[in-house]
């Protein structure tokens, strides 16, 4: 797949590189998520509560603003890049399982 690293590093052009990793930590709920809806796999509901949870903690920590001041979390290209990325590398995984 080209589409995770080309749009990471897209977004690295605009977002710092910890500011990205924390998206990226969205990867294994995007996985999971998208792996059910093509498969059909059925979770129980607590499976979902805690992904939700984890997924929540992960967002409320990227809106946290950054150490510089300036808010790192604000809807920019580097930011919408990053998050398909998350996108494409949860299609890979799940194309894999094919």
């Amino acid at each position: 797949m080209i589409g995770f690293p080309l749009l990471s590093s897209l977004a690295l052009r605009h977002i710092p590189a910890n500011h990205g990793a924390i998206i990226v930590g969205l990867l294994p709920f995007a996985t999971a998520l998208l792996a059910t809806l093509v498969f059909k796999d059925r979770q129980p509901a607590r499976f979902w509560i805690c992904a939700a949870i984890g997924s929540g903690l992960v967002i409320a920590f990227a809106l946290r603003d950054s150490d510089n001041g300036a808010t790192a979390a604000a809807v920019s290209f580097g930011n919408l890049a990053m998050l398909g990325a998350v996108f494409a590398g949860a299609v890979g995984y799940v194309a894999a399982r094919v």
